[in-house]
């Protein structure tokens, strides 16, 4: 899914934001403002925070039991540390012109004093580095803020350690805002050569992307982080996958071994012609087993 990214140096006109009773897989028509880690919608200067239930099916959250702050950053959703990214999936327009502005405030949420440095990914591109750490000591609250431009009808906008990342540190998130600009707006901008584009989707064979979503739609309990894209950033793919990233990034080994996965296989599993290595056993599934005679590079079984 690729998108093109830009900067935003300076405050923007947008279009207004209506609220909405509960997530929708239909795109909003203005974009979306969301509570992370919110069990309630929340009001605050007169606009509607969404609870993010529906937008995203991975990590915790928790409160932050403090007066003297903003009621969207009472709350968060946390993640747990490790290689994989944790996404939330919002229904945009496609083309469409989007803000995206992301809010932390650590709190101490995990007994520390520290807050935790991490990455923020859009699709398949590493957008920044999150660091909150002098704002938090100065009692501020820190943002990013974004425009990208959709070229599908999904955003995902995702969390992930990296090498600052210190051992069994969570990353975390307040809340996050999609706002969808006026299309007038930036007609005369370059995207392309002011902006950053990503690969994700450009370079991923269709076939094994599609294979990759009807099998992650037949389980009734797949891996938490399997959202977003599944094989990029690089260092990020999802659970028990590797990927080849030459030319074409292809799935080469699928190692679900032993996570008790109930469903079926889809017979879209033939179309991961790179595949190399395919690991299901102690697992639950059922059904007829799909054939994989077009899997001419699979090597184990």
């Amino acid at each position: 899914m690729p998108i093109i990214l830009l900067w935003l140096l300076s405050i923007l006109f947008i279009t207004p934001i209506a609220s909405q009773p509960s997530p929708s897989p239909s795109p909003s028509p203005h974009g979306y403002l969301i509570n992370c880690g919110s069990k309630i919608d929340v009001e605050q200067d007169g606009l509607t925070y969404l609870r993010d239930e529906g937008y995203t099916t991975t990590g915790n959250i928790t409160t932050i039991k403090r007066k003297d702050i903003l009621p969207i950053l009472t709350t968060l959703r946390y993640f747990p540390y490790g290689p994989g990214k944790h996404c939330y999936e919002l229904p945009v327009i496609k083309g469409g012109k989007f803000l995206i502005r992301t809010t932390y405030f650590y709190g101490g949420f995990d007994g520390g004093n520290e807050p935790p440095l991490f990455d923020q990914i859009i699709d398949g591109t590493t957008w920044t580095k999150v660091n909150t750490t002098e704002d938090y000591k100065n009692g501020l609250s820190s943002y990013y803020e974004i425009i990208v431009i959709a070229k599908a009808k999904t955003l995902d906008v995702c969390l992930a350690s990296n090498e600052n990342t210190k051992a069994k540190a969570s990353s975390f998130i307040s809340s996050l805002e999609v706002m969808n600009l006026d299309p007038s707006l930036y007609n005369s901008t370059d995207f392309s050569k002011y902006g950053l584009i990503t690969i994700a989707r450009t370079n991923f064979a269709a076939e094994g992307a599609m294979a990759l979503q009807i099998l992650k739609e037949s389980l009734k309990n797949p891996p938490d982080d399997w959202n977003g894209d599944p094989c990029l950033p690089k260092g990020h793919p999802w659970f028990g996958i590797r990927c080849y990233e030459g030319d074409q990034v292809r799935v080469i080994s699928l190692n679900l071994t032993g996570l008790s996965l109930i469903g079926t296989l889809p017979k879209e599993m033939a179309r991961l012609t790179a595949l190399k290595e395919l690991k299901l056993s102690i697992n639950k599934l059922t059904g007829p087993i799909p054939d994989l005679s077009p899997l001419k590079a699979l090597e184990i079984l």
